[in-house]
């Protein structure tokens, strides 16, 4: 059993019809009816009673498999939402100079905007700052001058002559 059949056989359910649930899924009516019947061959029973020109109701084992097809198809949603806003533990890396006058504003937006972001700051100089985030022990770090190396991603944060960079591991 795989999501894409729970998807199809979810709303089949919903719209009670193959056409219908073709139709949203966009895709056409007899890939929608083999998914169907594979899904009940894999599970070894019926999921809908097929009334011909009337539509496709649940049997009892349908009704069952809706309960869990929501379930699933929940949980996968909630899964790849997970992903689309940071969240977790952020490790970065600054000068002290940066990370007093620069960093104060930037790190209040951040927090307001991605509150599920722990933010902790670690202050060195711009070689030893490097030197971690290529050890993978921070996840990026604000430093002072060109960095120039093939093993990090780098780009000038802030501009005007100042030349800060913002340097993480790729």
């Amino acid at each position: 059993m795989d999501v894409r059949d729970l998807q199809f056989f979810r709303s089949v359910a919903r719209h009670e019809s193959v056409s219908k649930a073709a139709e949203e899924l966009n895709y056409v009516q007899s890939n929608v009816t083999t998914r169907i019947g594979r899904l009940e061959k894999e599970l070894k029973t019926k999921l809908f009673y097929r009334n011909g020109g009337k539509g496709m109701i649940l049997t009892p084992a349908g009704r069952i498999l809706v309960q869990y097809a929501d379930r699933i198809l929940q949980l996968i949603t909630e899964a790849k939402s997970a992903f689309l806003d940071p969240q977790g533990p952020l490790k970065i890396g600054s000068t002290e100079s940066i990370a007093a006058v620069h960093l104060p504003p930037l790190l209040k937006d951040y927090h307001l905007s991605y509150p599920d972001v722990y933010i902790s700051l670690v202050t060195s100089s711009s070689e030893e700052l490097i030197d971690k985030v290529i050890n993978y022990e921070l996840d990026g770090a604000f430093v002072v001058g060109p960095v120039n190396r093939s093993d990090l991603k780098s780009s000038v944060f802030f501009g005007g002559g100042i030349g800060i960079n913002f340097s993480c591991a790729i």
